[in-house]
């Protein structure tokens, strides 16, 4: 990943993640929480190990919503949950366009507009997420010299 692209799209990761970690998006998962496996084997033993994982099909569609809302595909969230027939009533999918819109500011360079839309959507996050501020800062000061 070429290095001026790598900063927004890290920045523009970690304020996605951080925005839904302040909404109910991350309720989705809410019953459902799985433990991280650390694994220092072979690559060969870690995929032999992942295809003796088992996960129940509601865990695992649970994981699919997940991840469309996360990255911000409403619309085929919406669709897959009715066809899974999970309801998405504590998922406020409003937010996916308010992430939407400060990750593009982010990878377009408008840094300051992305705080911005931060700063409206979730006043407290950049002072609680110290290293998502100081990323959307370094890019900032690498386009103000560039």
């Amino acid at each position: 990943m070429h290095a001026h692209f790598a900063q927004p799209f890290q920045a523009a990761v970690a304020a996605a993640m951080a925005l839904s970690n302040t909404s109910s998006a991350s309720s989705t998962c809410e019953s459902h929480v799985l433990t991280p496996v650390h694994h220092t084997g072979t690559k060969s033993e870690w995929m032999e190990s992942i295809e003796q994982q088992h996960l129940e099909r509601s865990t695992l569609n649970r994981l699919i919503i997940n991840y469309l809302i996360t990255e911000g595909f409403k619309e085929a969230a919406e669709i897959f949950a009715q066809e899974a027939g999970i309801s998405l009533n504590n998922v406020d999918l409003t937010l996916v366009d308010e992430r939407l819109r400060i990750r593009e500011a982010i990878e377009n360079g408008r840094i300051q507009d992305a705080i911005c839309l931060i700063n409206n959507k979730a006043p407290e996050l950049l002072d609680q997420n110290k290293e998502l501020s100081f990323h959307l800062k370094v890019i900032q000061n690498d386009q103000y010299f560039h």
